[in-house]
């Protein structure tokens, strides 16, 4: 019942909350979360408190706290860092996979990638769905942060590797293509555009590519329109016959 209560706050009050607009609210519906359910030790109640949390760490992010967000993702991994339970272990994940994305968002590239090597090594021989979700996204962050580096080299081997763990049901799938095309002039156009084309119809495009696009811009005509190209596909209008267009013209 406790599991059930928790579970129920977190799905029916706090996520809502954040789909209305009013993230204050979720958070502090969240922290009634942690408070009331925080010390209990069952791995079903301790999944609703670690999702909670990490939701938490989210909101403070959003809002241009970030040094407060990284300290929730900290107490998240010091508190649930050593729970072996299916449940537990995907929002520890998240906690990981977000502290190195605001890392990165900190310009700290090598402080970033540590966290996401650290990801791979602690979750990376999961599998559950979850897992295997998170941990494809932080070893695309990790090659994108190469690529953004200048270790084109570092970025295409592990594109490669990411790119044999995920499937057309995950935008990843088309992304890797186009940061290998970055990093490596000759990989076909063509290759891109159909890594695009085999994604699944109920496909979410969120990528963002606010840290590839200095790197798209310095690149010669005319593969830095064509960069452009693709990058409207995935941040604006998400249409293939408006790529197809674009790449044409």
């Amino acid at each position: 019942m406790r599991k059930v209560v928790a579970m129920a706050l977190f799905i029916n009050k706090g996520l809502i909350l954040e789909q209305q607009g009013k993230p204050d609210a979720a958070m502090a519906v969240y922290e009634e979360i942690d408070r009331r359910f925080g010390k209990d030790v069952s791995p079903d109640v301790r999944e609703p408190v670690a999702l909670a949390l990490v939701n938490k760490g989210l909101i403070l992010g959003q809002q241009g706290k970030p040094d407060a967000a990284m300290a929730v993702y900290e107490e998240i991994d010091r508190r649930f860092g050593q729970d072996a339970s299916l449940g537990v272990r995907p929002p520890i994940a998240w906690a990981l996979f977000n502290k190195g994305a605001a890392l990165g968002q900190q310009s700290k590239p090598d402080a970033a990638m540590a966290v996401y090597d650290e990801l791979d090594r602690r979750f990376g021989q999961d599998a559950s769905p979850d897992a295997r979700k998170v941990i494809a996204m932080a070893q695309g962050n990790l090659a994108e942060a190469l690529l953004v580096h200048g270790r084109h080299a570092e970025a295409a081997q592990k594109i490669r590797q990411v790119r044999q763990k995920v499937d057309a049901s995950d935008e990843i799938s088309a992304i890797m293509p186009f940061l290998l095309w970055l990093a490596e002039p000759q990989t076909p156009l063509r290759e891109v555009r159909d890594a695009i084309a085999a994604l699944s119809p109920n496909v979410k495009l969120s990528w963002n590519f606010d840290d590839v696009r200095p790197l798209a811009t310095q690149l010669p005509e005319p593969r830095k329109t064509e960069a452009q190209c693709f990058i409207a596909f995935f941040e604006t209008h998400h249409d293939g016959g408006k790529l197809d267009a674009c790449l044409k013209k």
